[in-house]
């Protein structure tokens, strides 16, 4: 959970989406088959077999899958047992193999005959260790090969599945998961591997967010590149489905930008047309101060360091919503159908108003090393 309100007063998640900055969270493979010393965890999937042998060479030892190959297509062993894989969600994979007998056979770990959410490696006499990357498109994890016969016999053992997680470069740990999102594009300088590619289903979810003591002031900035002008597809928010939420987004396909800050009462409030613009990068900020003595003081939208025109749906409540409810980036928190299309980069959160003086500094920055906290 993001407690920010519980936080000192400053930058409490700062994620700028370079793939070298990710992080691999813990083993979610429970019990002990990751050494396959527990047949149980395990069962044949379409005409494969599985048999436990010593160490390497067949001797005792902590124990090695041996999985036989058979003709018939993607046969191997399935993993029964294996508890949180999350279909969509981003992970990284990492198995030790060597093959005993017959030919090289490309073998996948993950979903069974679908190259995008699987780790593929040719085995050979050597013993190797193999990882990548995939995203889940089963609850279940299937080590299988797509080609095979009965003679052709490979040994795995050290399988480890873990989720691939954004770093936060707060001190604070805020990593969220992702789901999907391509971590290699150019940012708003052109520079390689500074954004992240969103289209119709990839997002990142930060889990919870605590304002439970009632914080008056908070900010969230975004530098966006919008390849679609969607509807109300959000660059950030959380949202309980109903009146205790915040969202920014993409408004209505115009151009506009859409903000709102509820607390169990409707309020949004909106820019004017052609505030962003396709392909091209524009960085977008809000500020909610709940003590502000009118609106237009208590709600701002900055387009490129600009304070916009507002147009107000209601009064912005005192404070944030209280609801802990799992805040989404690159989405609308509650409606799977708005997803943001195109790349975001240096995704900020504060857990206090920023000053005009504050908003201008973090628009001229580039990679400040969290100059605004």
């Amino acid at each position: 959970m993001i407690n920010i309100s519980s936080l000192n007063k400053g930058l409490v998640a700062h994620f700028r989406l370079a793939a070298d900055l990710q992080k691999v969270g813990a083993n979610i493979i429970t019990g002990d088959n990751s050494t396959f010393d527990a047949l149980a965890d395990w069962t044949a999937y379409n005409s494969g077999s599985l048999a436990i042998v010593g160490d390497w060479a067949g001797g005792a030892g902590t124990g090695k899958g041996k999985i036989t190959l058979h003709t018939t297509g993607a046969s191997g062993v399935r993993m029964i047992s294996l508890s949180g894989l999350t279909i969509g969600k981003t992970y990284y994979g990492s198995i030790k193999s060597k093959l005993l007998s017959g030919s090289s056979v490309t073998m996948y770990l993950g979903y069974v005959g679908n190259a995008s959410a699987s780790i593929v490696f040719v085995p050979t006499a050597t013993e190797t260790v193999f990882t990548g990357t995939f995203v889940a498109f089963s609850s279940t994890m299937y080590i299988a090969a797509n080609t095979g016969s009965d003679s052709q016999e490979v040994l795995i053992d050290d399988v480890y599945v873990k989720p691939l997680l954004i770093a936060d470069l707060t001190p604070y740990g805020n990593h969220p998961q992702n789901f999907g999102v391509t971590l290699d594009q150019a940012d708003r300088k052109g520079v390689a591997n500074g954004a992240g590619a969103f289209a119709n289903t990839e997002y990142f979810d930060c889990g919870d967010v605590d304002f439970s003591d009632g914080l008056s002031g908070f900010s969230a900035s975004a530098w966006v590149y919008p390849t679609v002008l969607g509807n109300d597809d959000g660059f950030f928010g959380k949202s309980n489905g109903g009146n205790d939420r915040f969202v920014l987004a993409v408004r209505n396909g115009d151009g506009g930008v859409i903000g709102a800050v509820c607390n169990g009462a409707a309020s949004y409030a909106y820019t004017g047309d052609g505030k962003l613009a396709l392909t091209t990068w524009a960085h977008v900020l809000m500020v909610f101060d709940g003590t502000g003595a009118t609106d237009a003081d208590k709600f701002k939208i900055y387009v490129n360091g600009s304070n916009e025109a507002l147009t107000f749906n209601a009064s912005p409540p005192t404070t944030m919503p209280t609801n802990n409810i799992s805040l989404k980036l690159g989405r609308e928190p509650d409606n799977a159908l708005r997803f943001f299309n195109g790349n975001i980069g240096e995704i900020k959160m504060w857990n206090r108003a920023l000053t005009a003086t504050e908003i201008l500094a973090e628009y001229n920055s580039y990679k400040s090393n969290l100059v605004v906290s």
